[in-house]
């Protein structure tokens, strides 16, 4: 982890570049302050036992509507080229609802039919602390009055831990006729139980490396608008779950190549010489990435590999809208 924890300070976020068009180097501070809303995700897979296809056995989906955050960002610039770092903190709080979903008649029963939910629970979901760093790289390859062309090169790191507490859990009663299985979730013939209090924790380090291309446009004096979109030649998820009410605890580590895709947009005003305002726009979407999940049982136990290979997944999806000033120093 020491390792990562030093990456992870070299990152930087291409969604937040900011550059004015200038001949000459320069150096600006710009906080900055905004929401996200959206969600992450964490799955376990299983294999059909008829055909064995792999499919979703479980399914826990955390929202993220909405964070609040807040921030400092720096900036340089000098010869058609900048940089900038960033950091950020989460308030914690409420953040919508923490929804876990089963798949179990053909692991419980062999029945090979995978598409019923059987269990479905919903919960408070509370955000205990999270913060996120980074930066880019841009250089402008194309420049007229109107127009500048920058290829950009990034990363991200954030870490976000989650509290699921209280809520209601609806789960399919075994089905004891000639076809052993179990009934739907949402069934006559299921067991409704309530909780009280914290249920389940997690915690999500996500890194993701960038690769991307930016146009930022002049279209009237003192303004800037810019677009900037980017594909992820590798990302890095690591999740920490742990099941209060079992005593289980599980980790997963799972990656991928070109499975993340961020678009970020926006506008900069010129208020004067040394201020500026900026609206910013961030769209975030992953693909499921796949990788290993170790368990334990209790609190003694050690953490044990799964026996099988890409037996987890997780995602992640957010909008994000911040406003900032821009200080020229």
């Amino acid at each position: 982890m020491k390792k990562n924890v030093l990456a992870f300070a070299v990152l930087f976020c291409l969604c937040n570049v900011f550059a004015v068009q200038t001949k000459n180097s320069g150096f600006s501070i710009e906080p900055f302050a905004g929401l996200r809303n959206g969600k992450v995700g964490e799955y376990v897979y299983a294999r059909n036992s008829k055909d064995s296809s792999r499919y979703h056995l479980s399914y826990l989906e955390w929202e993220t509507k909405p964070l609040f955050f807040a921030g400092l960002r720096g900036n340089k610039s000098w010869n058609g080229a900048e940089a900038n770092l960033y950091f950020k903190v989460y308030f914690p709080g409420k953040c919508g609802t923490l929804e876990d979903s089963d798949w179990l008649q053909d692991y419980g029963y062999n029945t090979g039919n995978s598409s019923i939910k059987t269990n479905y629970s919903f919960h408070d979901n509370k955000l205990k602390k999270g913060y996120g760093t980074g930066g880019s790289f841009s250089t402008v390859i194309f420049r007229n009055e109107f127009l500048n062309i920058l290829p950009t090169l990034a990363f991200d790191f954030e870490s976000l831990s989650f509290e699921g507490y209280d809520g209601t859990a609806f789960y399919g009663n075994p089905n004891g006729g000639n076809s052993l299985s179990y009934y739907p979730f949402h069934s006559d013939n299921s067991t409704k139980i309530n909780f009280d209090g914290k249920v389940i924790t997690y915690t999500r380090y996500d890194l993701y490396a960038w690769a991307g291309l930016g146009i930022k446009a002049f279209p009237i004096n003192r303004t800037v608008i810019g677009v900037y979109g980017f594909v992820s030649p590798y990302a890095f998820a690591y999740g920490i779950d742990d099941h209060i009410l079992t005593g289980k605890k599980m980790k997963n580590f799972t990656d991928g190549y070109f499975s993340a895709y961020k678009l970020n947009l926006f506008y900069l005003h010129k208020c004067s010489e040394k201020i500026f305002v900026k609206f910013d726009c961030t769209f975030l979407t992953t693909k499921e990435m796949k990788g290993n999940r170790y368990v334990k049982n209790s609190s003694s136990d050690s953490y044990k590999k799964s026996i099988y290979e890409d037996s987890d997944g997780s995602d992640s999806r957010y909008t994000e809208y911040s406003v900032s000033a821009v200080i020229k120093l």
